[in-house]
């Protein structure tokens, strides 16, 4: 594991700014899209380096975050027809965007920055994310 610590909170602050930001660019910018509306995943990733920059100036640390970063809402836009249920997520539109549940965002969080990557192939499965995600929704004290 790396020596670089991403705390659960600095990643959600990360995301209520990169949300609007990216949304908010996509409109203004109108990116050439994909078939189904969306922009490609590279756009994303530069848009999030160009954030993450000026925010950290050790590149080992900001090529951490933003390589987390990025792999964890790739992974969440993967499987968010599997986390659409309950309280986990609920997907609006492409326009509208979804709507990601706190416990959620942080069994991610647990998953894609305390296990080593080269170990996890693709990832949890997302049985494993919902199961993590119930305990921390039910018990406040689990920490990741």
């Amino acid at each position: 594991m790396a020596d670089i610590q991403y705390p659960f909170e600095e990643f959600m602050r990360h995301v209520e700014e990169l949300t609007p930001l990216l949304k908010e660019e996509r409109e203004a910018l109108n990116p050439r899209t994909e078939e189904d509306g969306s922009v490609p995943f590279e756009w994303n990733v530069i848009r999030v380096f160009e954030y993450m920059r000026p925010l950290y100036s050790d590149e080992r640390e900001r090529q951490y975050k933003m390589q987390r970063y990025c792999l964890i809402m790739h992974y969440l836009a993967e499987h968010f027809s599997d986390f659409d249920q309950g309280d986990f997520a609920v997907y609006g539109s492409p326009k509208v965007g979804g709507l990601v549940g706190k416990h959620l965002f942080k069994a991610l969080h647990h998953f894609f920055t305390t296990q080593d990557l080269s170990m996890m192939g693709h990832g949890p499965s997302p049985q494993e994310v919902l199961e993590l995600a119930a305990r921390f929704r039910e018990d406040t004290s689990v920490e990741p």
